[in-house]
């Protein structure tokens, strides 16, 4: 994905990484699955990288992309697998920049 229009203009770009307005959306009926496959396959696996290649396999067959358009705030929420996206804006303006304020986290604290 490189580019996609919001429904108010603005051109939402995903060109790197680390985008404050990017997430990865995986419904909770996944989560049993991610794990399972997790230990199906990437533990199998003799290296690092072999590990990491099976790893992000799996995360990207159970999970969507999500992203917060900049100018106004709409969510955009890939639908299946597709190339399109549903669209929902927030009610108010603490919504606006959702996505962004998740902060980074381990897992140990």
């Amino acid at each position: 994905m490189a580019k996609l229009k919001c429904n108010c203009g603005h051109v939402i770009v995903d060109q790197t990484d680390d985008l404050p307005y990017k997430a990865e959306v995986i419904p909770d009926q996944n989560y049993t699955a991610i794990f399972d496959a997790v230990t199906d396959s990437v533990c199998k696996e003799d290296t690092v990288s072999e590990q990491a290649d099976a790893f992000t396999g799996v995360w990207i067959a159970n999970s969507k992309r999500m992203y917060q358009c900049e100018a106004c705030g709409r969510i955009l929420v890939q639908i299946g697998k597709s190339d399109q996206y549903a669209f929902f804006m927030p009610e108010d303006e603490e919504g606006k920049h959702i996505i962004g304020r998740i902060a980074a986290n381990d897992g140990t604290h």
